[in-house]
């Protein structure tokens, strides 16, 4: 892939005038998947860790963060909002998203 993203159409519901929008990749750019996020603020910042579970039963949950997201309250406000209307276009596209809830951990044997 390419490390210019091809311009996104312009349209009303993505920003207020009709430029093109044009992503690069950093040179240290990296795609991760993660199942777990870790959210703390301050008055200032809000801090997203995402990582992976690595184990979870009973007795123990093991976490391994992988990148530390941080932004202002008023972006954390906005990204929150584009994030749900993400997930609306999913759901009418796909269907509705089940909620998984906390289901309790796996049991596992000790070995």
């Amino acid at each position: 892939m390419s490390d210019e993203v091809a311009a996104k159409e312009a349209d009303s519901s993505s920003t207020p005038d009709s430029r093109a929008i044009v992503i690069r990749n950093a040179g240290d750019f990296r795609a991760i998947y993660s199942n777990n996020v870790q959210i703390k603020s301050s008055v200032w910042d809000v801090l997203m860790d995402f990582g992976l579970v690595l184990e979870s039963n009973r007795r123990r949950l093991e976490i391994e963060s992988h990148v530390r997201i941080m932004m202002s309250p008023q972006h954390a406000k906005v990204f929150s909002a584009l994030l749900s209307r993400q997930i609306e276009r999913y759901e009418k596209q796909f269907g509705p998203i089940p909620s998984a809830g906390n289901p309790p951990p796996e049991d596992e044997e000790d070995e």
